[in-house]
C-alpha cells in the first residue's frame, strides 16, 4: 500500500496535483488492502470446508438476482454517447489545438458540440474547463508548445459536423 501511495503521489505531481482527489485514482491505494482481506477470507474458507458450498450458493444467488437494467458491461459516460462518438469529439479537440499550434498561435478558442442549450456550463464539455483541456496533449507530447485556450464555445455546427445527437 505504501508503494502504491508513493506511485500515486509521484504520478500526480507529474500530471496535476489535484488528480489524486479523484475517487477512481485515490481508491487505488486500497486495492492492496482488499487483496489482503480476500487472502484472509480464503484462509478462513480453507479452515471451514462446509462454508465453501454455502458461500458459492450465496454468490450464485446474488449474481443471478442482481438487477442491473441490462447495463452490466455497457460502455458508460455521462451522456451515454457511443464510444466512437466520444473518440471523434476528442480527436476534433486535439485537431483544433494542433491547427492552432501549426498556425503559430499561443491562444485559441475551442469549438465544441452544444449539449444543453439551457445549461450555462455545457456539461460534459464544460465551458469552465478551458484552461485544463490543452494540458494533457502538451504533457503527452502531442503539442510541442503550450497553448492557452481562451474560451470554449459550444456550437450546434459542431453537433452537425461530428454527428452528435441533440
Amino acid at each position: 500500500t505504501l508503494i502504491m501511495a508513493l506511485y500515486l503521489i509521484l504520478s500526480c505531481s507529474k500530471a496535476d496535483p489535484r488528480y489524486i482527489c479523484r475517487p477512481d485514482v485515490f481508491y487505488g491505494i486500497f486495492f492492496f488492502g482488499m487483496l489482503m482481506i480476500m487472502h484472509c477470507g480464503k484462509e478462513i474458507l480453507d479452515c471451514i470446508p462446509g462454508l465453501q458450498i454455502i458461500l458459492l450458493l450465496v454468490f450464485f444467488i446474488i449474481t443471478v438476482d442482481c438487477n442491473t437494467s441490462g447495463k452490466t458491461f455497457l460502455d458508460s459516460n455521462v451522456k451515454q454517447l457511443e464510444p466512437e462518438l466520444c473518440k471523434r469529439i476528442d480527436e476534433d479537440l486535439l485537431n483544433q489545438l494542433l491547427e492552432a499550434e501549426a498556425a503559430g498561435l499561443k491562444e485559441t478558442p475551442l469549438y465544441v458540440p452544444l449539449f444543453e442549450a439551457s445549461s450555462k456550463d455545457n456539461w460534459p464539455i464544460a465551458t469552465y474547463a478551458y484552461n485544463r483541456i490543452p494540458m494533457q496533449p502538451y504533457k503527452y507530447g502531442a503539442l510541442k508548445e503550450k497553448i492557452t485556450v481562451t474560451e470554449i464555445i459550444p456550437t450546434y455546427d459542431k453537433n452537425i459536423e461530428l454527428h452528435v445527437p441533440k
